[in-house]
């Protein structure tokens, strides 16, 4: 899926949850997106979501990348809940760019 944001463009790809999922899903990215947005005119936000069978429970794998005019910046995470992976991958790349470009608020 690939929406367009004020900022840039944000891709989330291969995700397989059900429409109520995606609905929660998108609102963690739009939010997070929305925090990016305030530090860096990121060109993309992508996503990629790898689900991993281990044991008796589903693993989320979740990779992120921003790429903006000052460089790009990855994370990925691991959970077996795929919102909280989502969130984490996208908190650890505010945080980054935070560190990287300064505090603007």
């Amino acid at each position: 899926m690939v929406a367009s944001a004020t900022k840039g463009i944000i891709v989330l790809e291969n995700f397989k949850l059900d429409e109520d999922e995606m609905l929660v899903a998108k609102k963690i990215v739009d939010k997070c997106a929305d925090k990016i947005g305030r530090y860096v005119e990121y060109e993309e936000l992508k996503l990629e979501m790898k689900v991993r069978q281990k044991e008796r429970n589903q693993h989320f794998i979740i990779k992120g990348r921003v790429i903006h005019p000052h460089g790009k910046v990855v994370s990925e995470q691991e959970d077996t809940n795929p919102f909280v992976a989502i969130n984490e991958t996208l908190t650890k790349m505010l945080v980054e760019i935070q560190h990287s470009i300064g505090d603007k608020k």
